[in-house]
């Protein structure tokens, strides 16, 4: 079951739960909706057999046809799902969660964050991102 949650339910999970990536975070959804009227915040929760992921999206205006176009994140931003105790998802629970998702929209565009799992049997339109990490943990 996929279920949308509104944007203040979203913050306070983040409160608790603080996304890895700051592009699958609340504020960044807010500053995309505020810079691009056609883009609007839209988390979903997906129900994966006994437990559930979060997953970070928005969803474009839909044009003249009224599509339902959603993008997990915009302008080649990076998003991830959480479980309900803000550790990330699995690679399966991760697409688990997107193949249904995918099953309730026209067009779905995610790019996974790249430190994270990512769904293998995702098929899609993609575009390749590159990302390049350092790791500065230890001084």
């Amino acid at each position: 079951m996929i279920q949308p949650i509104t944007l203040s339910e979203w913050a306070e999970f983040d409160l608790r739960h603080p996304a890895p990536t700051f592009f699958a975070r609340p504020a960044w959804a807010s500053a995309l909706a505020y810079a691009y009227p056609h883009l609007r915040p839209h988390p979903v929760r997906v129900d994966i057999g006994p437990s559930s992921v979060l997953v970070p999206l928005m969803q474009t205006s839909g044009g003249r046809l009224g599509w339902r176009e959603l993008v997990g994140m915009p302008l080649g931003t990076y998003t991830c799902a959480l479980r309900e105790d803000g550790t990330l998802a699995s690679a399966h629970e991760f697409e688990a969660a997107v193949t249904a998702i995918a099953r309730t929209c026209d067009a779905l565009t995610l790019v996974p964050w790249p430190l994270g799992p990512i769904p293998t049997g995702f098929s899609a339109r993609r575009t390749t991102h590159e990302t390049a990490v350092i790791d500065v943990s230890h001084g």
